[in-house]
């Protein structure tokens, strides 16, 4: 072995003419396999899952019960302002029957009554 600008283990560089280039290159993949999860384990992240589903189903049916009642107040408000609305209507109505009613009785031929005689009845 030849001396090599002072390093001894440095290897001889043989003439690169007589030797042919191989055509490919030779690896190795290293395949790792990952255990399988214990049951253990595997019952802890399904338990998990579970409780996280049910915690989000109550709260969804909450929400959904909450909005159902502010639905019904919200109906039953609107339905007392209609009723209000017809209530104011039907008193104006009976008011002017009311007032309609000496006159409808004296084109029927009806006298008027003193309070006199309406207050002695037997």
């Amino acid at each position: 072995m030849a001396y090599t600008r002072g390093n001894l283990a440095v290897k001889e560089k043989t003439s690169a003419r007589g030797q042919a280039l191989p055509k490919y290159k030779e690896t190795t993949k290293v395949v790792t396999r990952r255990a399988p999860l214990p049951v253990a384990e595997k019952l802890l992240y399904l338990l998990t899952v579970v409780f996280c589903v049910a915690v989000a189903s109550v709260l969804v049916w909450q929400n959904a019960h909450v909005y159902d009642l502010k639905y019904k107040i919200h109906r039953a408000d609107n339905d007392v302002k209609n009723l209000n609305k017809q209530m104011s209507v039907l008193e104006v109505k009976k008011q002017q029957l009311e007032e309609e009613i000496p006159k409808a009785a004296k084109a029927l031929g009806a006298s008027e009554l003193k309070d006199e005689a309406a207050n002695s009845k037997p």
